[in-house]
Formats: C-alpha cells, sequence, structure tokens
C-alpha cells in the first residue's frame, strides 16, 4: 500500500476550510505532496501547469463546479485520476460524473481510512503521472517498444477495441497489464465513457460482491443507502478485473452470467442497470 499511497502529487479543490485541511492532513500524513485550492478555476489553473497523480474535487464549489472542472480537465487534455467527492442527497450527480470519466467517488462523511483506500483504487502502478493525450490519436501509443512481439500486441490491442469481446489479459505481475486495459479502451468507441478498474484481490469475498455489483438499502446487517456497483458505474465504458484469479470461485461463477448476459442484480434486488 505503501508504494502507491506514497510521493504522490495530489491536488485538491474544495471551498471548505475545514474539509481542505482534513483532506490535506490525511494525505500528507500518508507521504504525499498535496496542493489545495479553493475552486474548480483555481485547480484547472494549477492542473494546466503541474504535473499530478490525482485530483480530488469538491461537486459543488464557487467559479466552477466539480462536473465543470472534470469536463474542463478533458478538454485540455490532462488525462489523470479524478474523485469527486459529493453529499448524500447528490449520488445521481456522482455517477454522472463516473459516466463523464471521473475515476470514482466517496460520499461525505467519511474516514481518512476510506480517502486513502479510493484513492489507492484509482492510482495504477504502471501510469502515475498525467499525461497529455498524444495529438496523434485516442490511442496515443504510451508504449515505445520495437520488439516484434510487442508491436504484435499492440496490433492485436486495436483490432480487439474495435469489438465489444471480452478480453483476457494475462501476465507477470509489474509486466503492465492494467496499460494495456487501458490502451484497449482508448482505442474503442467507448473512449469517451468510464474506465473503471477493481482489484479483486484488494477486498474480501463478502466486500467485493457489493463492489462489483452494488446493493439495495437493508440488503445486510450496515447496508443503509442503496450502492451502485462498479459494472452500473462502467456502463457504456470499461472496466477492468484485476487480479480476477483471486476470487472466490461461488463469485466467478456469479460473475459469469453478468458476462455472458449482460445483466448485473444488485445484491438484494433485481434491478437492472
Amino acid at each position: 500500500m505503501e508504494s502507491v499511497m506514497s510521493n504522490l502529487r495530489i491536488l485538491v479543490a474544495d471551498d471548505d476550510p475545514q474539509m481542505q485541511l482534513a483532506l490535506k492532513t490525511s494525505l500528507a500524513r500518508a507521504g504525499n505532496q498535496v496542493h489545495v485550492v479553493s475552486n474548480g478555476k483555481d485547480a484547472l489553473d494549477y492542473a494546466r501547469q503541474e504535473t499530478l497523480d490525482v485530483i480530488i474535487s469538491d461537486q459543488r464549489m464557487p467559479e466552477m463546479e466539480g462536473q465543470e472542472l472534470l469536463k474542463a480537465l478533458q478538454t485540455e487534455g490532462v488525462v489523470c485520476p479524478f474523485i469527486m467527492i459529493t453529499a448524500h442527497g447528490t449520488i445521481d450527480q456522482a455517477v454522472e460524473a463516473m459516466q463523464l470519466g471521473a475515476a470514482d467517488f466517496i460520499t461525505k462523511p467519511f474516514s481518512s481510512e476510506e480517502l486513502k483506500r479510493v484513492v489507492e483504487r484509482v492510482i495504477a502502478p504502471e501510469m502515475t503521472a498525467c499525461r497529455k493525450k498524444d495529438s496523434k490519436g485516442a490511442m496515443g501509443r504510451p508504449i515505445v517498444t520495437n520488439n516484434p512481439l510487442m508491436i504484435r500486441i499492440l496490433e492485436v490491442c486495436e483490432n480487439v477495441a474495435r469489438s465489444d469481446a471480452t478480453v483476457l489479459v494475462q501476465g507477470e505481475s509489474g509486466t503492465g497489464k492494467e496499460l494495456i486495459a487501458r490502451l484497449i479502451h482508448d482505442a474503442s468507441p467507448r473512449v469517451n465513457h468510464p474506465f473503471v478498474a477493481v482489484n479483486c484481490a484488494a477486498l474480501p469475498d463478502n466486500l467485493l460482491e457489493s463492489e462489483l455489483f452494488g446493493h439495495e438499502k437493508g440488503a445486510f446487517t450496515g447496508a443503509q443507502n442503496r450502492k451502485i456497483g462498479k459494472f452500473e458505474l462502467a456502463h457504456g465504458g470499461t472496466i477492468l478485473l484485476d487480479e480476477i484469479s483471486e476470487m472466490d470461485l461461488g463469485l466467478q461463477a456469479k460473475l459469469l452470467r453478468v458476462l455472458q448476459e449482460r445483466e448485473v442484480d444488485r445484491v438484494g434486488g433485481k434491478d437492472q442497470p
């Protein structure tokens, strides 16, 4: 966790001084460089000039709100994990932000540990820095190689990206599987929809099912609110299930149905996305 959560360059945009202090203190204690601004306009100006690893923004701010900031960053070509902070009454708007390209959202009130878990989820070890999108195309080819086998892999990525097929990416740890998945997403017709990555080994099985499929209010003890799962958040885009072999076999069977039927049942409900 420390290798992912430390030494990150994080931009926080929030107009509440107490929230600014809480976020900066929590993230800085983990060894990160944290810059704080009070509105979306200042956040955009800062992101244009600096290289960042993650941006955390409140949804409601003066001058430029969180969703406006997200759209502006995309227009500027700043590619960076974007986390939206939202209140309980604006979950639908947070889901809309995910559909616009936000990596995740976190609902007030939240703990320091919950914040760190969300940041850890959206940071990919192979792609920790923001990049300007390559003007040559959506795919951008961030992988540079002269190896004939690697060139062939990139060609396969471009070809498979045109379909809606489920793709299995195999390789040793640290070889760039998530980078390949992002290449496929960026070269696909889904590029303007969310890319959602889930580390299946990072959560216990009883929490992973809810994380993937969501749950209805009252579905189990502690389910005080309805939760939208990662599959629904990725609707229209791409979902990456990292370390899928670590998933419980019973949960793999439920996942197979989702992949085959393209239908998601939330825990405790039968609603479809």
